[in-house]
């Protein structure tokens, strides 16, 4: 699979997980619950700005360090990166596209979504594709954790890796 289509696709993971997350925080709630029905007799996921919302908010009312504006700017400038992949811009689609002379005029001749040699767009996906796995793995910690109780030597492990996660600095990109 080329890195366009696993930019594209780390974006689905982390948007489903997104959607399960705010189901969870949102159960004991009136929108919650429509959206919850809404998702499931009638096919209509929640927008993702609504489960940003109130995954922000969530967030600041368990982590005293950052309140809801600092998450919420944090989540959004996440969105907007990984919304790149999905609807791009000049730049992205030129890297891609092949280009022929033909009559002293330049044509594009088609694409070519193979391998990437661009090495700041394979760094980019790298960063997504580290923030994407550890993401997945916090939301489940968070998802589970009231649901599925975890011993406590389980919640030592993951909170280990996390503080080492954040160590390596391997969120900015």
């Amino acid at each position: 699979m080329g890195y366009w289509f696993s930019g594209s696709f780390l974006r689905e993971i982390d948007e489903t997980l997104d959607v399960a997350y705010y189901f969870i925080i949102s159960e004991n709630k009136d929108a919650g619950q429509k959206n919850l029905t809404n998702w499931f007799r009638y096919n209509k996921a929640p927008k993702h700005h609504t489960c940003r919302e109130a995954i922000s908010k969530w967030k600041s009312s368990i982590n005293s360090d950052h309140n809801e504006a600092y998450n919420r700017s944090l989540m959004n400038e996440l969105y907007d990166k990984k919304s790149k992949w999905i609807h791009p811009t000049l730049n992205p689609i030129r890297e891609i596209m092949i280009f022929e002379e033909f009559d002293g005029k330049i044509i594009t001749k088609g694409y070519d979504y193979k391998s990437c040699g661009y090495e700041r767009k394979l760094n980019e996906l790298a960063h997504f594709f580290r923030s994407s796995i550890w993401t997945t793995y916090q939301f489940f910690f968070l998802c589970f954790h009231d649901r599925m109780p975890l011993e406590d030597e389980d919640k030592i492990l993951i909170l280990r890796y996390n503080k080492l996660f954040q160590q390596l600095d391997l969120i900015d990109w």
